[in-house]
């Protein structure tokens, strides 16, 4: 299975804000409602750290601004996608503990603390330029 996108209605959520930006206030309140009833982030999935990072917690956090205040403001709102946002971020929060610095690529969602650094490359780096490359873990032509 490709899980790139995490199996957790990635479109809904990333397109919250577009209601708004198109004037449809019903639609954002069904999209809002939708994604509060049915979307949750404990599910045994690997997906792309960058993708769901943009499109996933950017969605929720844009939509829990758009659902708190201003003309699209839902009276009954009371921070759901505030705290999917918060479930999520720390879901993802793992990934970006590595030894570069840079966060794994993807990173296991029911269990938060195992990552899946995908694909099975170490960093080699030297003081030259050009000896710098990405080695699979097993080359022995280091």
């Amino acid at each position: 299975m490709n899980d790139v996108a995490g199996n957790y209605s990635i479109t809904l959520v990333d397109v919250l804000d577009t209601f708004p930006v198109m004037g449809d206030k019903p639609g954002f309140e069904a999209a809002v409602r939708w994604v509060i009833d049915w979307v949750q982030y404990d599910v045994d999935t690997k997906p792309q750290v960058f993708e769901v990072t943009i499109r996933a917690l950017g969605g929720l956090l844009s939509g829990h601004i758009f659902a708190s205040e201003g003309k699209f403001k839902l009276d009954w709102y009371r921070g759901e996608l505030l705290a999917l946002a918060k479930d999520l971020g720390e879901r993802l929060l793992p990934a970006f503990d590595t030894p570069t610095g840079l966060p794994w690529a993807r990173v296991r969602q029911s269990n938060f603390t195992q990552f899946t650094p995908l694909p099975d490359y170490n960093f080699v780096s030297a003081d030259k330029p050009s000896s710098r490359r990405a080695t699979r873990r097993n080359d022995t032509n280091l």
